[in-house]
């Protein structure tokens, strides 16, 4: 062994190695008596505790430093998201990897000691040194990455600032969205998202990551949007609300002022007369504040003074009634002909039991709202009927028995309808009941499982900590039911049902901490594992078969939000039932059934919806049958309103039948986009309008009555004899006849703005609003003139308002010609956006090869689309507002598009880097394995199955190199990921190889260059498997789309393969160790050529990228360009036509610079393409500006 360590040739990597060589050096010369070699004597003995204790504390020292060393790095390590600049980064990375392979070797020594158990202190110590050196670079890049962020979040907090003060500006329109009955949820609900995003903001800015600004920067501009969008929602609700109490006010102004025109006919009833004067001087203060709350707008005010008023208006209604019926016999009040006096008289009772139940059914209103469902519908069905009351009650008063019948009729379907939404929350309510019930049931048998904690307790404290987690539990979820059943108790079901929801959590926590307890390896039943099985099995296809009848059902469903509804709920089950399949394949059982039930809860839920689906379907039959039955009614009274002669009258009118007709055509609407809850809120709408629209048309000006006397709004004395009536004055009668056209225009006011005030755009609305607050004042003066019964006067009076009620016409008729033109050109920009959205969503395919998250993109398309969608349904409901905000909103989000799609296109080119580096990765790692095949030889089956193996990788690798060329990242990591699983096998198939001799063994690591058996058939092996991965690459050169890179990777090729060819020669000659020396520099030179391998890759990857952008803005000034004969002025048409040419040339010089792979240059130039391109669609949008502002001049024109 002696001779054989001789002749070895020494390395100065082998001392280590020459040490363990020489413990074979024989010792049979060397002398136990040497007193060399005797016992030392004291005092070296303290001298070597001494530095032993030395050693141990300087181990002790390190070790404490090296553990500090390793976390600093750590906690630094977590500073890397602060730096924006690439500089910086780099350093910190390099000196943070240096930092951390400085710890690992300083690990790897004192987990490692020699033989004697003793490490190498100075080693040690000499990389903590260099480790505390690359931590102070790092700390040192921190601190100027520090520096240059705070320089980027100078304009970052600057735009922060300013989202923040938008929102709160926002919010401070809240106050007076509040004066008014709205839901104000999504409003407060996108208020609090803003908020929390700004406190997440706020934390980033003062940890100066910009990154995380950057990225709370952007949810702040969608959020921002988004409370935009709520905030202009509420003022939709607002205007809604308002111009419906408007028609209120002026219906029941209008009622008043009617039965007012009549009270010379209670005079025969001092009493009658008397409660006359009562009511109407509570009406009129009732209408005053009515009319005060709208000039301050105060919604809350406003409905509660108009609900008021309408009630006296019921009340002086049955006055009359109550008079009629009573002197039916005597002259003065006769029936009119079309009407029985006691028919009428019991119709009159019929009205007010009708009005009682009315208010009786309201009484539940607060269960309704309680309910949180449907209360809106409530709310209509309760206004319909008391319009209706009010309505049937004119008719009796006017002796039209037929009207009022059909009104009343109008009033039992509107109290059905009530007790239906009564009944409904009454049933919700009797469900949660039952549900907290079942609730209450299942807490029980948790509970019970206290036993088995208690006797876990007694053994050990861990179970005395379950024991009291358990009854936490336990306690919380008990009074959370009892909190629900308290809820019940009070009608609040929304309430009961969190309550409910808190207490499901609380028991999946309880189930979760029996399941730890009760958990056994086998089944807990006495049945076997196979009947176990097949009877789960058998129960998983019952779950199925009604899921899959229930999939067949889906026609069924009329409304959009029933069926999403069902289809979630259809999902759930399909989870439960696979997840069962997934619990039985794996045995486990106990979790298989608690899956099933599951299923089989939410195949219940599914029986609900259902039944609820098939009940609204037959709803929406019943509502389109009274659209259809309502327009028929709407389409009898226009042919009698046209042809009314009073023009005043007559737009009055009008006004009612294009409310109810547009009520109409938006219930059917509604009906055919599937959204029944918004179908019937408007049919119940419907249902005012035609009632008040029957009302206008019989409620006609009343004619001056020369009998009548004008008494004033008090209680007549009952001693004044009728001889003293000053009736037959012809002054009282005009005074009379101008309180009637006060009324009248008082009525055509509101109506007029109610109308006109969602069709105003821009300066119109101010100007609109002016000249309604300006009649609203000339009406009230005249008011008050007329009954001061100064005449001169109020006719000037009067005069003014007709005046101004003219201007306010002809504002709103200016104003639809001005909503035209801009309604045509925002349809025009909606298409544009459109267009855009789908071309670059288009370009998704790009990505469906790659493994990357589209999920911001596909959100950003998706919000794109529905901010389109909210953008034609403005433009169908006219809503300019709301189309302008909107429309300007598509800009954000076609850039919020674009950007998801550029960062989409950076994590497929950060992907197929990462690939090109697996796949290199791969390629080493099987030409590694293939230098051990040699181990096998002495074994013919593991041989065998090693080449099989091999020759299966080998192939797999050049699929994957083939995916990668066809840029198919998917294919690429489905090959990786088989060839890593075959380089597994292999590893496995050389592990159950024999072990290599000692001498083998010692020469493996020594490198011992002297030839033993098995050595000449490695290296071949190492040859075969560089030649292989040379080829590969040489196969796959095409992708170079630079001349240089591929110039460099076909040198370092030849280079490499001039290495391989030299050593398969020198070991066909027989000198092993020249051969292995030359396969050392081909593994050298190998590593290069993978490098240029990548660069061209990565380069070409590039240039594709950049050329596919080129063609897109190529294809878009080729498209602009077709439309240049839409340009009529000759300068305008220059310009469009230079930028095209300009473009086109600006797309040559970026072609020229990808040839070259100057990418900063063929960034210039797209920039400067794209920019043209912006300038092109401007021109375009001009030309159709001029063209809507053109037909407006002219249809202005033509009018005027």
């Amino acid at each position: 062994m002696a001779s054989r360590v001789m002749q070895t040739k020494i390395t100065p990597r082998e001392t280590h190695h020459q040490l363990l060589r020489l413990a074979h050096v024989s010792l049979d010369d060397v002398s136990l008596n040497d007193p060399e070699l005797g016992e030392e004597p004291p005092q070296q003995q303290d001298e070597l505790a001494a530095k032993t204790d030395a050693y141990k504390a300087g181990k002790a020292k390190l070790n404490k430093r090296l553990r500090a060393l390793d976390k600093a790095i750590r906690v630094a390590g977590k500073r890397r998201p602060v730096f924006v600049d690439e500089d910086n980064r780099s350093l910190f990375d390099d000196a943070q990897t240096l930092a951390k392979e400085q710890v690992d070797l300083a690990n790897k020594i004192i987990i490692k000691p020699n033989a004697d158990g003793v490490i190498d202190i100075a080693g040690m110590t000499a990389h903590l040194d260099k480790g505390d050196q690359y931590l102070s670079t790092m700390q040192v890049a921190y601190q100027k990455g520090q520096g240059v962020a705070v320089e980027e979040l100078k304009e970052l907090k600057v735009t922060a600032q300013q989202h923040q003060q938008k929102v709160e500006a926002l919010y401070k329109g809240r106050d007076d969205f509040a004066k008014w009955d709205i839901d104000l949820t999504e409003f407060d609900d996108a208020y609090s998202r803003a908020l929390d995003n700004f406190t997440e903001m706020n934390k980033a800015i003062n940890g100066y990551v910009v990154a995380d600004v950057d990225k709370t920067l952007a949810t702040s501009k969608e959020q921002l949007n988004e409370f935009a969008k709520a905030s202009q929602k509420a003022e939709r609700f607002v205007d809604a609300a308002e111009a419906e109490l408007f028609l209120k006010v002026s219906m029941a102004e209008r009622g008043i002022a009617e039965l007012f025109t009549k009270r010379s006919e209670l005079e025969n009833d001092p009493a009658q007369l008397s409660a006359f004067d009562r009511v109407y001087n509570a009406a009129t203060a009732d209408t005053a504040r009515a009319n005060a709350a709208i000039r301050v707008q105060h919604g809350r005010e406003i409905d509660s003074a108009a609900q008021d008023a309408e009630k006296r208006l019921t009340e002086l209604q049955q006055i009359f009634l109550q008079a009629k019926g009573s002197s039916s016999e005597e002259a003065e009040i006769t029936p009119a002909d079309n009407g029985d006096a006691d028919y009428i008289k019991q119709l009159s009772k019929d009205v007010a039991a009708l009005n009682k139940t009315v208010e009786s059914v309201d009484g539940q209103r607060d269960l309704i709202k309680n309910h949180g469902l449907n209360f809106a519908e409530f709310k209509n069905a309760h206004q319909a009927a008391k319009t209706s009351v009010v309505g049937a009650q004119s008719d009796l008063l006017a002796g039209d028995t037929r009207s009022a019948e059909s009104r009343m009729s109008d009033v039992r379907n509107s109290i059905a309808e009530m007790k239906g939404l009564v009944k409904e929350a009454e049933a919700a309510l009797d469900v949660v009941a039952d549900q907290i019930v079942l609730l209450r049931k299942e807490f029980a048998g948790l509970a019970d499982n206290r036993v088995s904690f208690a006797k876990l307790a007694e053994l050990s404290d861990f179970g005395a900590k379950q024991l009291r987690k358990f009854d936490s539990v336990c306690g919380e979820v008990d009074a959370r039911i009892d909190y629900a059943e308290a809820c019940i108790t009070s009608q609040s079901i929304n309430e009961a049902y969190q309550a409910i929801d808190n207490s499901q959590d609380g028991m999946k926590r309880l189930k979760g901490d029996i399941e730890s307890l009760l958990w056994m390896p086998k089944i807990s039943t006495a049945a076997t594992e196979q009947e176990a099985k097949e009877s789960f099995e058998k129960a998983i296809a019952k779950v199925r078969d009604g899921i899959e009848e229930f999939s067949k059902k889906r026609t069924v469903f009329k409304d959009t939000e029933e069926l999403k509804i069902f289809e979630n709920i259809h999902d759930k089950a399909v989870g439960f039932a696979d997840q069962a399949d997934n619990f039985l394949a794996r045995k486990k059982f106990e979790q298989a059934e608690d899956v099933l039930e599951n299923a089989r809860v939410t195949l219940d839920g599914l029986e609900t919806v259902y039944e609820r689906g098939l009940n609204t379907a037959a709803k929406v039959e019943t509502f389109l049958a009274e659209v259809e039955e309502t327009k028929d009614r709407i389409n009898a009274v226009y042919k009698q309103g046209i042809a009314l002669e009073n023009q005043d009258h007559k737009n009055d009118f009008l006004s009612y039948n294009t409310i109810a007709t547009d009520f109409a055509l938006q219930v059917e609407g509604y009906i055919g986009e599937g959204k029944t809850k918004d179908a019937r809120a408007i049919l119940a709408k419907l249902k005012i309008a035609i009632v008040n629209l029957e009302s206008c048309l019989t409620q006609t000006p009343q004619t001056t009555d020369p009998k009548a006397e004008p008494e004033p709004v008090v209680a007549a004395p009952q001693e004044q004899a009728p001889e003293e009536s000053t009736a037959d004055d012809p002054r009282t009668s005009e005074q009379k006849e101008l309180a009637t056209q006060a009324s009248q225009i008082n009525t055509a006011i509101h109506t007029t703005f109610s109308q006109g005030r969602p069709m105003c755009v821009d300066e119109y609305v101010k100007n609109l609003e002016d000249a309604y607050a300006a009649a609203l004042e000339r009406c009230e003066e005249a008011t008050a003139l007329v009954s001061s019964g100064n005449i001169e006067s109020a006719k000037a009076a009067i005069s003014g308002a007709k005046q101004a009620l003219i201007l306010l016409q002809r504002i709103q008729d200016n104003s639809r010609t001005i909503l035209a033109s801009l309604m045509n050109g925002i349809t025009e920009g909606a298409s544009y956006y459109e267009q855009g959205a789908e071309e670059t969503y288009a370009k998704r395919a790009e990505f469906d090869d790659w493994s990357i998250d589209l999920t911001v993109f596909d959100k950003a398309y998706s919000i794109a689309k529905d901010n389109l969608a909210n953008l034609r349904a403005a433009i169908k409901a006219s809503q300019t507002e709301v189309a302008k905000v909107t429309l300007n909103t598509a800009e954000d989000y076609k850039q919020a598009l674009a950007e998801a799609y550029a960062v989409a296109k950076s994590d497929r080119d950060l992907a197929r880097t990462d690939l090109i580096i697996q796949c290199s990765d791969v390629q080493s790692a099987l030409s590694r394995l293939s230098t051990d095949r040699p181990r096998l030889e002495g074994d013919t089956s593991l041989s065998g199955q090693f080449d099989k193996i091999y020759g299966t990788a080998f192939s797999g690798v050049e699929r994957m190199l083939a995916a990668m060329k066809a840029s198919n990242g998917k294919a690429a990591e489905k090959e990786i990921l088989e060839v890593e699983r075959l380089m597994a096998t292999l590893e496995e198939l050389l592990n159950q190889a024999e072990p290599l001799a000692p001498e083998e063994e010692e020469q493996a690591e020594t490198g011992d260059t002297t030839t033993v058996v098995g050595e000449g058939e490695r290296i071949l092996a190492a040859i075969d498997g560089l030649q292989g991965e040379l080829n590969s690459y040489n196969s796959n050169k095409e992708v170079f789309k630079l001349s240089e890179e591929r110039s460099n990777f076909e040198s370092m090729y030849d280079k490499t393969k001039a290495f391989v060819d030299k050593a398969r020669a020198l070991l066909a000659a027989g000198e092993d160790g020249k051969a292995e020396d030359v396969l050392e520099n081909a593994q050298i030179t190998m590593e290069s050529v993978q490098i240029a391998f990548e660069r061209g890759q990565s380069t070409a990857a590039r240039i594709d990228d950049y050329q596919q952008v080129l063609e897109q803005a190529n294809n878009k000034v080729t498209k602009l360009y077709g439309q240049h004969n839409l340009i009529k002025d000759e300068q305008e048409l220059l310009t469009f036509t230079d930028h095209s040419k300009t473009a086109s040339e600006t797309a040559l010089k970026a072609e020229a610079a990808l040839k070259t792979a100057n990418f900063a240059l063929a960034d210039a130039e797209l920039g400067a393409m794209h920019g043209l391109i912006a300038n092109m669609e401007k021109l375009i949008k001009l030309q159709s500006s001029k063209r809507h502002k053109l037909k407006a001049a002219l249809k202005r024109k033509r009018k005027k």
